[in-house]
């Protein structure tokens, strides 16, 4: 069997460094097509495994990623409806036969239709006045 061709390492320990360097400035696949037939089979094997676990490695972190970002916010569906609910809040939207949501409506659209508004100033609740005794 004959020996990996490992000359083209630098010898020292900062291999990873100049690795990234040579690849940031080198973007042109066409150089790594030509340093590829400078190396021997058991080499081009080995830099596939290293790309086939650098792929594993960041599919598993993407997946972790969403399934926190899934946790955190739901799922498209669920952010679908809370967003359409505080629309329909903001705006004052009864649904349809006059009352909120959708189970038990009348089939009939609602008489005015509602239009998006833009608050122009901020509001404040105000606390209800007492009754007053006769």
């Amino acid at each position: 069997m004959p020996k990996a061709d490992d000359s083209f390492l630098p010898q020292d320990r900062c291999y990873r460094t100049l690795t990234a360097r040579f690849c940031r400035e080198h973007i042109d696949s066409a150089v790594y097509r030509k340093k590829i037939q400078e190396r021997s089979d058991e080499t081009i094997a080995n830099i596939a495994i290293t790309l086939i676990h650098q792929c594993d490695a960041l599919i598993v972190g993407l997946i972790e990623w969403l399934k926190k970002d899934f946790i955190e916010k739901g799922g498209i569906k669920v952010q679908m409806y809370q967003a359409r609910k505080e629309w329909q809040r903001r705006n004052g939207y009864l649904g349809f036969g006059g009352h909120s949501g959708f189970g038990g409506h009348s089939g009939q659209r609602p008489t005015t239709p509602t239009t998006p508004t833009t608050p122009t100033t901020p509001t404040t609740p105000t606390t209800p006045s007492t009754p007053r005794k006769e």
